[in-house]
């Protein structure tokens, strides 16, 4: 056994050869000591000489581990509060789709990363009205075999024809889309939803109507954005939703060549259907409209309860189009962040009359009307509103500030960020007064209900309001020469105001808050982006101390 076991030493062969029995193991720990000044080898240094590993041969979860470094943050992050824009999705890093054409087993290991910030884009087509169910059909195939449902976090839908439907036969209907969104979070369930779509694709997706008269002095607003996002642990409050599952609506003739297709380009033009169709149709209305006769203030009318009214009484009488109870997009998930964005509004000051003028929309509907008792389609679970539109009409403006929802966040941006007023194409036949005068307007409508004395409404109940536009640097002045008098707020820097729970007045049971003052309700934090001098001031618009003009 001592021969055998000094052979295998010499012969520099495996070090298992020698230890096959406990025997061999003790004899060589007695024969084979450790001896600094021994020239030779020992068996242990020759076994420790590392082998060629390259990255094939690493397993399947650390690949993706790997790649998993060549992520970024989705471009579309940073731009919602510019003007709205098809290409925000656009990126030029491409890593990732790089690493995953090199094999097969690169695509497989990239595909979570790939998607987890996914996007589809509805093309715009001169030969039919999209139907949307039958262009994401391979889409969710894709992502069924791929096992992608639980991947992707994040969803951005790029529309850009606006008669996208989901009935075959092209109608409109009360909120058309609910069968599809709730199909939609069937299969995939992001925590982050960004809808890119002219206003009147907005308008049928999220069952708002849309007012299409003056569409055409809107012409430098080619989309508008729609943000909703939710905690990631609202997964588990989901309502349960029960559609038919997927497998149950195969699509003939779907090849693996289809599938990758898809995966790369997700813009399909003619696919077959793969999510169910309503089982009966509601009432038919549409979901924008036309009306000569409205005003920006014409009260919307109340959908009737099922079985109160037919359509033939509808039609018997002029009336604005009914408008459905709620909208699914927005009860299909506990949301808590909205993001509004409707872009520019420049063009149509250089009409007549442009006050009146009235903004494709969907603003009005998710805001609603206590006038006219319709209840306000955003869901009471979302407590963050972000409204972003450049120079806006106070008119259209109104509907937020005189509708506002329960919040417990508002923020507001009416400036644009880039340089489109130097912009002499797009400023032309404009007078920038005129857009200084509105943005003035607006806000002195929205501080007016923020600091009423006291508080009515959802206003009650609303403890932040954040601007992205600086403050007026006069009316800023004056503000805080009367918040010193007022004692019970802290100035913290140009352009924000806060104070402290404890110190705000509490609710007189009896009705109304305590002393009828002004900084009462439940309002901590009232911030601008800074301070400056404005081409027009909003001093004059003053009316009582500290009521108007920011």
């Amino acid at each position: 056994m001592l021969l055998d076991t000094a052979a295998a030493q010499s012969s520099g062969e495996s070090q298992s050869l020698a230890l096959e029995t406990e025997t061999g193991l003790d004899t060589m720990a007695h024969i084979v000591p450790e001896d600094p000044t021994n020239l030779e080898p020992s068996v242990a240094s020759i076994d420790r000489t590392p082998s060629v590993t390259n990255i094939e041969s690493l397993p399947n979860e650390l690949l993706t581990n790997i790649f998993g470094y060549l992520d970024i943050p989705k471009p579309s992050g940073f731009v919602l509060q510019d003007e709205p824009v098809f290409e925000l999705t656009h990126s030029e890093s491409a890593d990732l789709k790089c690493m995953s054409r090199v094999s097969k087993r690169w695509r497989r290991a990239t595909l979570p990363v790939l998607f987890k910030f996914a996007r589809f884009i509805v093309a715009e087509s001169n030969t039919q009205r999209p139907i949307i169910s039958e262009l994401m059909a391979p889409f969710f195939a894709f992502v069924k075999s791929n096992s992608l449902e639980k991947v992707i976090a994040s969803f951005t839908f790029l529309i850009h024809d606006k008669n996208i439907t989901h009935t075959s036969d092209g109608g409109d209907q009360l909120d058309s889309f609910s069968n599809f969104w709730y199909s939609f979070f069937k299969i995939i369930d992001p925590i982050d939803l960004l809808i890119v779509a002219p206003a009147e694709a907005l308008g049928a997706l999220t069952a708002c109507r849309v007012y299409m008269d003056d569409a055409w002095c809107f012409s430098d607003c080619h989309c508008h954005y729609l943000h909703l996002q939710r905690s990631p642990n609202s997964v588990l409050e989901s309502p349960r939703i029960e559609v038919v599952a997927l497998e149950d609506h195969s699509t003939a003739g779907q090849t693996s060549e289809v599938l990758e297709s898809v995966a790369e380009n997700l813009s399909i033009n003619n696919t077959s259907d793969i999510l169910p169709r309503p089982a009966e149709k509601v009432l038919s209305t549409g979901s924008f409209y036309r009306d000569e006769k409205s005003t920006p203030h014409s009260n919307h009318q109340e959908l009737p309860q099922a079985g109160a009214s037919s359509s033939a009484s509808l039609v018997s009488k002029p009336r604005l189009p009914a408008r459905p109870l709620s909208s699914a997009l927005f009860d299909v998930r506990p949301w808590t962040t909205l993001l509004l964005n409707e872009g520019s509004s420049i063009r149509a000051y250089c009409t007549e009359e442009f006050w009146l003028k009235k903004q494709p929309s969907i603003l009005p509907d998710l805001c609603g009307s206590d006038e006219a008792a319709i209840k306000s389609l955003i869901s009471p679970t979302i407590k963050t509103m972000n409204y972003i539109a450049i120079f806006p009409m106070q008119t259209h403006f109104a509907a937020l500030v005189d509708d506002l929802p329960s919040l417990e966040r508002v923020y507001v941006q009416l400036v644009p960020r880039n340089n489109v007023l130097d912009d002499p194409e797009r400023m032309a036949n404009v007078e920038h007064t005129d857009l200084w005068m509105e943005r003035n307007n607006c806000y002195a409508h929205m501080v007016r209900e923020l600091f009423g004395a006291p508080p009515t409404r959802n206003y009650k109940y609303l403890q932040q309001f954040e601007s992205g536009d600086a403050a007026d640097r006069d009316a800023w002045l004056m503000a805080v020469e009367y918040v010193k008098r007022a004692g019970n707020w802290n100035i913290v820097g140009e352009g924000i105001f806060s104070r402290n729970s404890e110190d705000m007045v509490p609710e007189n049971p009896e009705g109304g808050i305590e002393g009828n003052s002004t900084f009462e309700g439940s309002l901590i934090l009232w911030k601008w982006n800074g301070v400056t001098k404005l081409p027009i001031s909003a001093l004059p618009l003053y009316d009582r101390p500290f009521g108007l003009g920011f």
